[in-house]
């Protein structure tokens, strides 16, 4: 079985905890590495589009090429994660002026009300149980080129073997009722959404599927584009692993993304304490013939060593090609992980 790793940004702050991170990869045998340089709009490797992040920033240190230094030569495959529109969060405003919710307020969500998410505190948005952050929208074209630029220019410039979606999706059903989106959907449903004072459920069924398309848009062109550029980067995303969950409440149709071949590795997060609800999610694909390659996501932050284990074991007696746990840090914290991890190899 492929052993997979995602690796959140901190651990790209300094060389001395990205040098550990690629010994400890190396020791182990993880295969594929899911690598977070971009969090919040602001990345870890530098690029001409967006900022840094504050934690590199005004450092002479790339850590992203630091990295693939390091792991040159190895048998390691270095994904570049990259947050996709969720792009912001907290109270206050982006250090630099050439973060995109600074230069472009405009292109962020809006809800149901008609009113933008930056129009809230990070207080509100937490409250209310269903916003992260700030997400940018996915129908704006703006948006969406801004996007195939921040992609392929990760691949025009390192020697990554794939680039990883994170966050390509809506937070939730509630948005987006940006005036773009109103103008469009009006055009091509023959409603404008904000104006609907309870949908009927055709309404509610083509209003979903239109905000699914536009998703599904950008996942197509920024793999046409990474594939313009070279044809063996390996185009992977991490998705919600209940089906319905995904197309309805994220609006993210990822078994269409399959259908069409424009993605190559789908891993569900399939993070849960519940191994029947774990066996469930894996039945549940198994129903299905797949072009591309799963890899299932597992959340080791939720689970003991013991849990984790069993979980891998499961994974293989379905017969998947592997694994990704969710994450470094949290095997880093209990050196158990590690240890009985190879004990099952």
């Amino acid at each position: 079985m492929k052993k997979g790793l995602w690796v959140v940004r901190n651990i790209l702050e300094g060389p001395e905890s990205i040098r550990e991170m690629a010994d400890i990869a190396i020791k182990n045998n993880f295969e594929e590495l899911f690598v977070q340089v971009r969090g919040r709009g602001e990345t870890f490797y530098k690029s001409t589009i967006d900022p840094l992040d504050p934690a590199v920033k005004g450092k002479d240190f790339d850590p992203l090429a630091y990295l693939l230094d390091l792991l040159a030569g190895e048998p390691i495959k270095i994904h570049a994660w990259i947050n996709t529109l969720f792009t912001w969060s907290g109270d206050q405003e982006p250090w630099s002026d050439r973060h995109v919710i600074r230069r472009h307020p405009e292109w962020v969500m809006h809800n149901y009300h008609g009113v933008s998410l930056n129009d809230y505190t990070q207080q509100q948005l937490t409250e209310s149980g269903i916003y992260e952050g700030q997400y940018l929208c996915p129908a704006n074209r703006g948006v969406r080129e801004y996007l195939l630029a921040i992609y392929s220019e990760v691949v025009r410039q390192y020697k990554v073997n794939g680039i990883h979606f994170d966050f390509v999706r809506y937070p939730n059903p509630e948005v987006c009722y940006c005036p773009g989106c109103r103008i469009q959907a009006k055009k091509d449903l023959g409603f404008d959404p904000l104006k609907v004072d309870q949908f009927s459920p055709e309404q509610q069924s083509a209003w979903n599927k239109w905000r699914q398309q536009r998703v599904t848009a950008l996942v197509r062109g920024v793999y046409q584009a990474v594939k313009g550029i070279d044809r063996n980067m390996v185009v992977s995303a991490a998705v919600y692993p209940d089906f319905d969950d995904a197309s309805t409440w994220r609006l993210q149709d990822w078994p269409e993304w399959d259908r069409e071949e424009i993605i190559d590795l789908l891993v569900p997060m399939a993070y849960t304490d519940d191994q029947q609800k774990l066996i469930a999610w894996l039945e549940s694909y198994r129903q299905k013939e797949w072009k591309s390659q799963l890899l299932i996501g597992l959340g080791a932050y939720k689970i003991d060593s013991n849990q984790l284990i069993e979980q891998i074991k499961i994974c293989r007696n379905q017969g998947y090609d592997g694994y990704v746990i969710f994450d470094y840090s949290t095997l880093l914290r209990d050196k158990k992980y590690f240890s009985k991890i190879n004990e099952i190899e």
